[in-house]
């Protein structure tokens, strides 16, 4: 029998469920223990338990951690392992799919003016008075730092990393600029204002101090974000290749009725796929320059499914200070942050487009269609249609927050 040996390579091994494997007795850490020869695993880690009062819990790893993601819908186990480890988890009969761990990166390049082209703070006030409270969103990045213009809307820390340490705050700086975006406080006479000033922020940190996702880590976020009942999910990462265990975990999360969105990636250039945008169900976001022309660095292509404001963007930095920055990932948090303003808005709604029979994501998403503009936009397709550079369109919380509400256009006036 052996250990787990930290220098080999990370695998994520998808099992058939339970019903469809020859082993139908087993839970899949034995079989897993078993096929590839490993000593009783002491060190194994469930994303999937921290719900309820534990969901504040960390969930502490190390090099050496198997991680059980014990779901139905995405039975996985990680784990580092030998080739012939790998080979003999191949040949077993029980084992869907053996994936080599591979690595995401943050989607930025290198004020405020994304808020009023996002018609965010017309939603603020009344008649329609929604500010995205009560709205879940889960911010998958290089982590949070405590900030006085957010700390009042950050309600979760949760680290999926072991590159470097267990903390969940943000070596990097990328995602703490990403949460501010999306859900900075408003009204507090200091710093920024965020799309959805009142929402509540999930810091799922899984990226590294140098802006690297490995997609373990980054499934172990989403698991956490479907089981904890996310309802919406930000990915300002791009330009990892295709990994069935992504869009598995992705796809059971969108069935919950969270609304996913993912950053286009900053190449400039138009590209066939990029991931994790182009996965299916996931809302590809592309980058939208303060001239109404798509911004230099932002990549294209039929992933677009929408465009938002993310050049020359300030947001949050350590230690209470601002920076501007420019990319898809800043682009992508404004759009979660209109996606929470419509998930607020369609709590208290009981007009259409609201039908209690439809998932409540895609509402949203067919909303964001019906009422994104592409006034302005140079070179955009037909109203209605997508095209590679704005998608849809310019997305417009008002209009979409009153649509929801079943507010008429004159009474915003």
């Amino acid at each position: 029998m052996v250990a787990i040996d930290p220098k080999d390579k990370k695998y994520i091994i998808t099992f058939k469920p339970k019903d469809q494997r020859p082993n139908k007795i087993d839970d899949k850490v034995e079989i897993f223990r078993h096929v590839v020869g490993l000593e009783d695993i002491r060190d194994i880690a469930q994303p999937a338990l921290l719900t309820g009062n534990q969901k504040h819990d960390q969930l502490n790893k190390t090099v050496s951690t198997v991680t059980d993601i014990n779901m139905y819908e995405t039975p996985f186990v990680f784990a580092r392992l030998t080739p012939d480890q790998v080979g003999r988890l191949r040949r077993d009969p029980n084992v869907s799919l053996v994936e080599e761990d591979v690595q995401y990166y943050a989607a930025v390049e290198a004020v405020g003016w994304q808020v009023p082209r996002l018609q965010a703070d017309q939603t603020w006030a009344a008649p329609l008075s929604v500010r995205g409270t009560g709205v879940n969103v889960a911010i998958m990045d290089t982590g949070v730092n405590p900030h006085l213009d957010i700390n009042a809307n950050l309600k979760i820390n949760q680290n999926f990393t072991t590159r470097p340490g267990t903390s969940a705050e943000d070596p990097n700086r990328h995602g703490t600029h990403v949460a501010g975006i999306c859900g900075a406080v408003q009204g507090n006479n200091d710093g920024i204002a965020g799309i959805a000033p009142s929402c509540n922020i999930w810091n799922l940190r899984s990226g590294d101090h140098q802006g690297l996702f490995s997609a373990t880590d980054m499934v172990e976020g989403v698991t956490y974000a479907n089981q904890n009942n996310a309802h919406v999910f930000n990915m300002s990462i791009a330009g990892g290749p295709f990994v069935q265990a992504m869009q598995d975990s992705l796809t059971a999360l969108f069935n919950k009725g969270c609304v996913v969105l993912g950053a286009n990636g900053n190449t400039g250039q138009q590209e066939t796929v990029m991931y994790p945008a182009s996965y299916p169900n996931v809302i590809g976001i592309s980058n939208l320059h303060t001239n109404n022309l798509p911004h230099p660095s932002s990549t294209f292509g039929t992933m677009t499914d929408f465009t938002a404001p993310g050049g020359d963007i300030e947001s949050l930095a350590e230690n209470n200070l601002y920076r501007v920055l420019s990319g898809t990932s800043m682009a992508t948090p404004g759009a979660s942050g209109v996606a929470a303003l419509m998930l607020s808005a369609y709590n208290d709604t009981g007009c259409p487009p609201y039908s209690p029979g439809a998932q409540k994501n895609v509402v949203i998403e067919s909303v964001m269609k019906d009422t994104a503009i592409k006034t302005g936009l140079t070179g955009a397709g037909p109203i209605g249609q997508r095209d590679i550079f704005y998608g849809f369109g310019l997305l417009q919380a008002r209009a979409a927050v009153a649509s929801l509400k079943g507010v008429l256009p004159s009474a915003l006036a």
